[in-house]
């Protein structure tokens, strides 16, 4: 599968028009979320946003409302990409995020557990926990599992 790697920006917001302030700094101007960024939801948009590299910041200025929200960013690393022998990214996607999925099911089960077994479990306790012990089989069954997490 060759995948089409986007730029930074382009993974959180999409924009009309943009501006280099400095080597380090951005403006985009009618720009449109596409992840949450803060309390504001994906499609949300904004007059323009600036990103400075430099200090670590994004600058978000909401439509209609003038206001500031200022946000630092932290870096996140996604799954690794392996290349083809035309240099072409590959990726399992669809492997990466269920693990992902799976270690999360993991935390959910293991608080239900704990639930479903205590003196006080009600019977939809007992139902959420074996549903979710469904599940867990079935990713399982699949090949997922914590070893290496």
């Amino acid at each position: 599968m060759t995948n089409k790697i986007d730029s930074f920006e382009n993974q959180i917001f999409s924009w009309e028009e943009w501006e280099e302030i400095s080597t380090m700094c951005f403006q985009f101007e009618n720009v449109v979320l596409k992840i949450p960024v803060g309390e504001f939801k994906i499609g949300e948009r904004f007059e323009r946003v600036f990103i400075d590299y430099e200090n670590s910041m994004i600058n978000l200025y909401p439509t209609n409302n003038g206001k500031e929200y200022a946000y630092m960013l932290h870096p996140v690393i996604g799954e690794r990409f392996h290349m083809d022998e035309e240099g072409n990214f590959l990726a399992d996607f669809a492997r990466a995020i269920g693990q992902a999925c799976y270690c999360e099911l993991l935390c959910r089960f293991t608080s239900a557990q704990y639930k479903a077994t205590s003196a006080d479990a009600t019977q939809e306790d007992q139902s959420i926990y074996y549903a979710l012990q469904l599940a867990v089989d079935e990713y399982r069954q699949l090949g997922f599992s914590t070893k290496g997490y």
